[in-house]
């Protein structure tokens, strides 16, 4: 267990912010890579009657937020690969209705779903050769810096849990291989106790699940990843013990977060061994196929509610867009457009009841 160095009355100040990527690299808490969507739908549908969204021009780019009040998700940051950089840059909601600050010394920058936290990742290991997480309390005005693994291992952040009392990190090793490209290998993943200011480091011996990344089980209480060749969906209890296998499933539609619904009961994923566009729902207690079904979606990044996913759609339109789906393969409304050959990773969380 590591406990956290506090530091009260601090606040980091803000510069006016899939398959799964290689562990140890970002992806999107909402689920979504660093791969560019497109435009506009070709099939509208809609779920019950939205009201007019809020249109809002965001930072970074030719990105363009459609916000709903009543919407179950909100985006709470995202990331935009910037090409004279050559990284991605991060961006952060200063609240879940509030403006987005950018995050340019952070690694991942995430913040939890009722929007009192921003947990960052800055770039730089400390000077003892911790990489930490730095987690800001909105509220209460102060912060507090856990340091988690020695270099040259590192936490990458994977997922807030939805009432915003840990925060799923994933353990990873960079090497570098014959061609001199950094290659990052999964080792377990770690537990940050916000209350607490700790952090619990787990390491699985499991060989098969070294090329992905952790996330969070249906009941946030375990953790789960793809082994093999992404087929199969595996499950371990907190302390990394293997519980049980999902097998041919096939591949994650963008990786382990957001994989599973608000309330756990089904996951989603490529349908196995089928061509692009179909996607598969599953019983989480049973492992059976609930439901298949084909759309326009480019890229499921998760779970809109219990009856809609929401996806990268970019073939339709002469920008890129985020739809949400409906189960019969319907695409209905707009969540967020970015301009055409940008990059743009969202990381939307479950909007909390009554905000």
């Amino acid at each position: 267990m590591v406990t956290a160095t506090v530091v009260p009355g601090w606040l980091r100040a803000p510069t006016p912010p899939a398959v799964d990527a290689p562990p140890g690299q970002k992806t999107a808490a909402g689920g979504a890579s660093r791969e560019p969507a497109a435009g506009g739908a070709s099939r509208e549908a809609s779920p019950g009657s939205p009201a007019a969204p809020v249109k809002t021009r965001l930072p970074g780019g030719a990105i363009t937020l459609y916000e709903r009040p009543s919407a179950p998700i909100t985006l709470t940051a995202y990331e935009v690969y910037d090409e004279k950089l050559d990284e991605d840059v991060d961006y952060a909601r200063r609240s879940l209705r509030g403006t987005f600050d950018r995050y340019p010394g952070n690694v991942d920058s995430l913040v939890s779903p009722d929007g009192r936290y921003l947990a960052g990742r800055p770039d730089d290991y400390t000077s003892d050769g911790y990489d930490s997480i730095l987690v800001t309390d909105r509220q209460a005005g102060s912060s507090f810096r856990v340091k988690t693994v020695r270099k040259p291992l590192d936490t990458s952040i994977r997922a807030w849990s939805k009432d915003g009392s840990k925060l799923l990190l994933n353990l990873d090793k960079k090497t570098e291989n014959k061609q001199g490209e950094d290659v990052w290998t999964t080792l377990g993943f770690a537990v940050l106790d916000v209350a607490r200011a700790t952090v619990r480091v787990v390491e699985v011996a499991d060989d098969t699940i070294r090329s992905g990344n952790f996330g969070w089980d249906g009941a946030e209480e375990g953790v789960v990843a793809f082994y093999g060749d992404n087929e199969g969906l595996r499950f371990f209890d907190a302390a990394g013990r293997r519980v049980r296998d999902v097998p041919k499933v096939g591949p994650p539609a963008s990786g382990t977060v957001d994989l599973f619904s608000p309330s756990g009961g089904r996951f989603v994923t490529d349908c196995p061994g089928d061509d692009e566009g179909d996607h598969c729902l599953w019983d989480t207690a049973t492992g059976k196929r609930a439901h298949r079904f084909s759309s326009d979606c480019d890229k499921v990044l998760g779970w809109y509610d219990e009856s809609h996913l929401y996806c990268w759609e970019y073939d339709n339109g002469p920008g890129h867009e985020i739809r949400v789906v409906a189960f019969d393969g319907r695409l209905t409304h707009l969540l967020l457009e970015s301009g055409d050959g940008m990059e743009v990773s969202p990381y939307f969380t479950v909007t909390p009841s009554g905000s």
